[in-house]
């Protein structure tokens, strides 16, 4: 009897204890699978960011003299844009993980009033940079504006 344990012992650690040890994570980058989905937490800080580089828009366009016409779009664009985060947000909610094509669709109207926003401020020294660049004073004058994370990497 005491035989049959421990064969079925030495079984056990055979057959159980290597799983273990190949299934052990090397490295915290081998803990998270690598897939194309975005959490619901995750649309939550593109719309926070979003709503953030809207309002440094904001701001800069203050210390632009635009035209009365120019000062008015750009007015409008800020106030669509927010609602079209809003409207990304709602269109997001209650779902816990997106594809990146959902996100893209969700947000397409903010990305179209962003690049508008940009477009008509560029003339006047606001310039935009990836996400990798440093937002801030541009060289030569200006501003440097990172896009906002829902434009991706």
């Amino acid at each position: 009897m005491r035989h049959l344990a421990a064969v079925a012992g030495l079984a056990f650690g055979i057959l159980f204890v290597p799983a273990l040890i190949t299934a052990t994570p090397t490295g915290c980058a081998t803990l998270k699978p690598v897939t194309d989905t975005i959490s619901a937490f995750d649309v939550q800080k593109y719309a926070q960011n979003a709503l953030l580089t809207v309002g440094v828009l904001e701001s800069i366009s203050r210390t632009i003299d635009l035209s009365p016409e120019k000062r008015k779009l750009a007015d409008t664009l800020f106030a669509r844009a927010k609602v079209a985060i809003d409207a990304a947000t709602k269109a997001c909610e209650g779902v816990t993980e997106l594809s990146r094509a959902q996100v893209d669709q969700a947000f397409s109207d903010f990305k179209g009033l962003y690049n508008d926003a940009m477009a008509l401020l560029g003339p006047y020294g606001v310039h935009r940079v990836p996400r990798e660049g440093r937002a801030g004073a541009a060289p030569g004058g200006g501003f440097s504006v990172a896009d906002p994370l829902v434009f991706g990497s």
